[in-house]
């Protein structure tokens, strides 16, 4: 089991992005809320997606039966929890700006990826944009940039997984929309994400 919360929680990633945002920031607070941010995110898209997972992903934690998938619900429900009473305790200023990247995350995973995939990677995107950004500056275009990397790299994702996503979601996603232009479209994502990042950077 614990090799199936390692890996449905992407945990070494995880890690390493919060280890970062701790050194960064100077607030180890902020990065032990982040991996638990993270790690719930990663084990409750793993939950959702089970059943697609075990087409795409059959390599993954629960196709896989590292880890059951009522066991993985507990994983990220006390995840949840705990990282909803850190921010509470501890990080009281981010409560607000983690709540609504939680509810950013939940609704990715649990409504829009299944049912408007065309808007979900944007809202995962943003989430991810806010949780990286926040600590350092409050300037909008930071976050565009950062979410418009993010965007692209979750576009090639996306294209990894077009089969299972044509079967399992119920609108195209943008991936499948492109075929194999996909890759173009991404690389013109980080090539704005770059340019707002150097603008920020140089102005």
């Amino acid at each position: 089991m614990i090799a199936g919360v390692i890996q449905t929680t992407r945990l070494f990633k995880c890690v390493i992005g919060a280890v970062l945002l701790a050194v960064g920031s100077g607030s180890a607070t902020y990065g032990v809320s982040a991996l638990l941010f993270l790690t719930f995110s990663f084990a409750f898209n793993d939950w959702v997606d089970a059943p697609k997972d075990s087409v795409g992903h059959p390599d993954r934690a629960i196709p896989s039966g590292k880890i059951t998938r009522g066991q993985a619900g507990y994983l990220w429900l006390g995840l949840l929890v705990s990282g909803l009473v850190c921010l509470e305790l501890f990080l009281s200023e981010y409560l607000v700006s983690f709540a609504v990247m939680y509810l950013l995350s939940i609704s990715y995973s649990f409504f829009l990826k299944p049912n408007v995939p065309l808007l979900a990677t944007p809202v995962w995107s943003l989430a991810v944009a806010i949780l990286f950004v926040q600590p350092f500056t409050l300037e909008p275009l930071a976050f565009i940039a950062f979410a418009s990397c993010m965007y692209g790299y979750e576009l090639l994702l996306d294209y990894r997984d077009k089969d299972a996503d044509r079967q399992f979601c119920k609108t195209p996603t943008l991936a499948n929309l492109l075929g194999t232009r996909t890759s173009v479209v991404a690389g013109l994502f980080f090539v704005i994400g770059g340019i707002l990042f150097a603008q920020l950077l140089f102005t």
